[in-house]
C-alpha cells in the first residue's frame, strides 16, 4: 500500500471529540427532560385537555400557552443538540483539518490555512479559561479548527502546527503565536 494512502498515525494526529462527561451525564439527562415533555403531550391528548399539565399550578392560559411553546421547542432542539453532541469530531493532521459535526462535514487542507493563532490562558468572568489556538483559512469568517490545552491531544495539536508554522513561517498570525510556537519550531528544526 502507497504511504500517501495510508491513515496518519496517532503520533501524527489528533482527534478532539465531545467531551465524555457531556455525553454520559448531559446525554441521559436530556433525554429524561425529552421523555418529561413527551408525558406532558401523552397527558394532555389521553385527557383531551391541553391545559391539563399545567391545571392546579395557577399559571393560567397564557402561562400554559407559553408552556407548550417551550415543551415544543425542547422536543424538537434536544433530540438534535444531543445527536450533535455525539457526532462532534475534530481531526488535525499533518494533511490538514476535517471537522464533522451532524451532518455537516468540511475538510481544510494545510494549503488553504491562512493562519494560526495562539490565545493565552486568561479569566472571564470568574472562570479561567484556558490557553487555545486556532487555525483559520482562506474565505472562512470563523475558525476551522479550534484547541486547548484541556484537550487530550494538546501536546501532539502543538507539534503538528508547530511542523505547519516551520514549513511556512508566515502562518503565525502574530508575535505572541511566534512566540509560543518558537520553541517546537526551533527544537524539532
Amino acid at each position: 500500500m502507497p504511504s500517501d494512502l495510508r491513515r496518519p498515525s496517532r503520533s501524527t494526529r489528533v482527534v478532539v471529540r465531545t467531551p465524555w462527561p457531556l455525553l454520559w451525564i448531559g446525554g441521559p439527562a436530556a433525554a429524561a427532560l425529552w421523555v418529561g415533555m413527551l408525558a406532558a403531550v401523552r397527558l394532555a391528548v389521553s385527557e383531551g385537555d391541553w391545559m391539563a399539565p399545567f391545571r392546579g399550578s395557577g399559571i393560567g392560559a397564557v402561562g400554559s400557552v407559553i408552556g407548550w411553546l417551550v415543551v415544543l421547542v425542547l422536543l424538537v432542539v434536544l433530540p438534535v443538540g444531543v445527536w450533535y453532541a455525539a457526532s462532534y469530531r475534530e481531526v488535525l493532521d499533518t494533511e490538514g483539518v476535517r471537522l464533522r459535526v451532524g451532518r455537516r462535514r468540511t475538510e481544510t487542507a494545510r494549503e488553504q490555512v491562512v493562519s494560526v493563532s495562539y490565545v493565552d490562558a486568561s479569566s472571564v468572568n470568574g472562570r479561567q479559561r484556558p490557553s487555545r489556538v486556532f487555525v483559520m483559512a482562506q474565505g472562512q469568517k470563523q475558525p476551522v479548527a479550534r484547541f486547548t490545552a484541556r484537550d487530550r491531544g494538546w501536546p501532539r495539536a502543538v507539534a503538528i502546527l508547530a511542523q505547519w508554522l516551520r514549513e511556512r513561517p508566515e502562518l503565525a498570525a502574530d508575535a505572541r503565536t511566534r512566540e509560543f510556537f518558537a520553541p517546537h519550531v526551533d527544537g524539532a528544526a
